[in-house]
This record gives C-alpha cells, sequence and structure tokens, in this order.
C-alpha cells in the first residue's frame, strides 16, 4: 500500500513537470518584430535580369555567448560585451545581441519574407570563442536560407591579439564552416549578375588571393557585380564621420591614411570596384550607422548595427520596363457606379502601382445603354412593384440611384425628375 501510495504520490508530482514541457514545446517561433527596430530598404535595377531577388544584409551583430569556459584571460571582458551590444527595443533591459540575431535569422527563415539569401558582413561574432564559433556556425547551417559570410575585424581577433600572426594562424579557420568553406572571398552567380564578398577585415586587402580572385574570376565573367565586404572604401565624408568618431580614418583605401598600408592588392580592388562600370553597388558595415553615398562613381550603403536591430533589405529587379506586363492584380476597391481601384505588379521588372477600375455602371442607367430614359424609370418601377426582378450587380447599383442602399418608391420618383429636368444630377 506504502508502494502504490508513494507512485501516486510521484504522479502528481510530475504532472506539472510534465505540463510545463509540454507548454514549451508548443510554444510558437520567435516573434520577430519585437527585435528589429529598423529595416532599410535599397533597389538595384539590372539589364536583362527577368526575374527579382530579395536579400538581407546584416553586419556587427557583436553576439557573444557568456560561459565559464571562455578562456580565463577574457571572461570578465566578455560579460562586459556582452551588456554593452544590447537592442534597446526592449526599454532599459535590451536585448542580448544573440537573441535579436536569432529574431532577425527568423525573419530570413519566414517564407512570408522571401529572403534569397542573408549577406553577413563581418563582426557577426565579437571574438573567436569556442562558444561564439559554435553558435553561429550552427545557427546559420541549420538555417534553410543560403548565407555568404565575409570577416570584420571582430570575428577572428582578440584585442590582446589584434591583428596578429597567431589570429591570422589559429583563430580565422575556426569560422570556415560559417562561412562556406571560403573565408577569404566567395560568390553566386544569379545568371544575369553576382554578388561577391571579400575579406578586408584589417582595413586593407592583407592577402594578395582576394585581388587574384576579383582578377581571374569575377572580371572574366564580365557581368554586374554587387560587393559586399565589412570595411567602407573611402570617401571623404566617411573619412571625416571616422576621425571625427575614433580620431583616425578607418575606410580603406584612403589616399591621406598612413595606418593601413595601400599595397598592390588593396589599390587593385579599389580600383576595380570603384571605377568599374560593372560594379553596381558596394554594401558594408564597421561603423554602425546607416549611411548611403559613393565611393568613386559606385553607391556605397552602410547598414547599421544589427546588434540595435538594424537591418536592410536589398531587392535587385530588373531595370523598368518601358511597357510593362500587368500581372492580374489585387483588387483593393471594387467598382461600383464609381471607379474602382486595383493594385498590380509587372511580371517583367516588378514595378508596382495603383491604378484605376472603370465604374460597372452609371447611376440610373439601369439597361446599360448609355443613357437614363423613360425604358430605365420602367425597369425601375417593375422591380419596385415585383413585376420582374433587377438581377445583376450593375443593376442593382444603378437603380439605387438616390444611394441610400434601397431600391424604392423614392429611387423611382428621382429618376423621373431627372429624366424630366427637374433635377440634374443622381445620387446624393
Amino acid at each position: 500500500m506504502k508502494k502504490i501510495l508513494s507512485v501516486i504520490l510521484s504522479v502528481l508530482f510530475l504532472l506539472p513537470l510534465i505540463a510545463s514541457f509540454s507548454a514549451t514545446a508548443e510554444e510558437p517561433g520567435i516573434d520577430y518584430n519585437e527585435y528589429i527596430t529598423d529595416i532599410e530598404e535599397t533597389v538595384i535595377e539590372i539589364d536583362g535580369l527577368t526575374e527579382r531577388y530579395n536579400f538581407l544584409h546584416i553586419t556587427d551583430s557583436h553576439c557573444v555567448v557568456v560561459s565559464s569556459n571562455t578562456s580565463s584571460y577574457y571572461y570578465s571582458e566578455s560579460v562586459q560585451r556582452y551588456n554593452h551590444f544590447m537592442n534597446p527595443s526592449n526599454g532599459s533591459n535590451g536585448y542580448p545581441a544573440v537573441e535579436t540575431m536569432n529574431a532577425m535569422y527568423a525573419y530570413a527563415d519566414d517564407p512570408a519574407n522571401d529572403i534569397d539569401c542573408v549577406w553577413l558582413s563581418g563582426d557577426i561574432i565579437d571574438f573567436p570563442s569556442s562558444e561564439n564559433v559554435s553558435y553561429i556556425t550552427n545557427l546559420v547551417t541549420n538555417a534553410s536560407v543560403d548565407r555568404m559570410y565575409c570577416f570584420g575585424n571582430h570575428d577572428w581577433t582578440y584585442p590582446q591579439k589584434y591583428f596578429t600572426t597567431e589570429g591570422r594562424n589559429n583563430f580565422r579557420p575556426l569560422l570556415k564552416t560559417a562561412m562556406g568553406g571560403n573565408n577569404l572571398y566567395s560568390y553566386r552567380d544569379y545568371g544575369a549578375f553576382v554578388v561577391v564578398t571579400i575579406d578586408n577585415s584589417e582595413n586593407y586587402i592583407y592577402y594578395s588571393a582576394v585581388a587574384d580572385f576579383i582578377r581571374n574570376t569575377i572580371v572574366p565573367l564580365n557581368k554586374p557585380v554587387i560587393l559586399f565586404c565589412h570595411v567602407p572604401f573611402y570617401n571623404s565624408a566617411l573619412a571625416a564621420y571616422a576621425k571625427s568618431t575614433w580620431g583616425s580614418d578607418e575606410t580603406m583605401a584612403s589616399p591621406s591614411n598612413t595606418k593601413y598600408p595601400y599595397n598592390a592588392a588593396t589599390k587593385y580592388i579599389y580600383e576595380w570596384a570603384t571605377t568599374n562600370s560593372k560594379v553596381k553597388a558596394i554594401f558594408c558595415g564597421h561603423f554602425h550607422y546607416n549611411y548611403e553615398g559613393y565611393t568613386g562613381r559606385t553607391p556605397i550603403y552602410m547598414t547599421g548595427s544589427a546588434y540595435s536591430g538594424i537591418m536592410r533589405r536589398i531587392v535587385v529587379k530588373p531595370t523598368s520596363c518601358a511597357v510593362h506586363t500587368w500581372d492580374d492584380g489585387e483588387i483593393v476597391t471594387a467598382p461600383t457606379a464609381y471607379p474602382g481601384t486595383l493594385f498590380h505588379t509587372c511580371t517583367v521588372c516588378g514595378d508596382s502601382e495603383y491604378c484605376e477600375i472603370p465604374p460597372i455602371c452609371s447611376l440610373g442607367d439601369i439597361n446599360g445603354n448609355d443613357s437614363v430614359d423613360m425604358s430605365d424609370a420602367l425597369m425601375l418601377r417593375h422591380h419596385i412593384a415585383r413585376i420582374s426582378d433587377l438581377t445583376t450587380q450593375a443593376e442593382l447599383i444603378a437603380a439605387d440611384v438616390n444611394e441610400d442602399g434601397r431600391i424604392n418608391a423614392m429611387d423611382s420618383l428621382m429618376i423621373r425628375k431627372f429624366i424630366a429636368g427637374v433635377i440634374d444630377s443622381l445620387g446624393k
């Protein structure tokens, strides 16, 4: 008996735990709208493209996974960094960068948002601890959406080992899986254009293989290029901002900068990207704020910090058509005796617009012969007297000549006054 009672008590004790587990297992997915504070939007048109693509630019999330296993010399700093990179959308408490990154990937993975590829342009993790590397590797490899990922100056460095040979040899290889096998450069060929990413995380092109890749692989394709990287290419406005913020020019290839080398690989990449008409745009991060401008002849877009809930949606679409091929569209306002509104989209270039739908009838013109006369008045009288019914939508709308929602003797009187010239209009 005691054993039976013991079993019963154990089951009763476990029931709340089981219920709690079940509720947790059935909880809905993350509501990414709570975390995303701003989605910048950029449209790029490409000649010869026959469909549109949607990309998501995420940069400078500075994700930190705090763990007691983090190298002892950096544990206390990791706690500080974790608390620093907080999303303000949660008020004074803030959302940790990891939670915001999870939300952004939930947005990217949502089929309703139709994202073709996520561009991760560096400083996605704040330092290359095993916990941080495991976190981002698991996130991007388990997602359903494609990704391209390049280094920032934080992904592979610790402050104590900043841009050192030890860091290049020991830490850079840790992110190869997350980056798809190549952490110097990569590209995606979409037929009419290519998306290219390069490593300029040290504020210049440290590895000559990056320039060789552009020269030997990308240039011969002879296709429009969209380039993304971490450090912005030089222009005077960005250089001035960097100097006022950090005390030095942190752009790449600044003509007056002696802090970072302007070697042959950097010179080649800079001149190719800023003077070649095939390069349609450059996307970058590093400065933690949104910016749009030019470097040379090329548009440059800098996206704000992801840890703040900011990301950028890039739509690549065909150049707008001279003559559009519209889809069936969606009726916004149905036509009556007045015009309706249709929202439709060009199936070739993706342009959308609202247009007017002609009215389906005119008030009083019940028989649809483009005039209001005694034959209309007779049809209305017969309908009211139940001699013969008006059946079509156009007939019923046209018969309600005073627009009060009813068809009765008041409409009959009004249409006769209009035909006789006593009143000069129908309607309210």
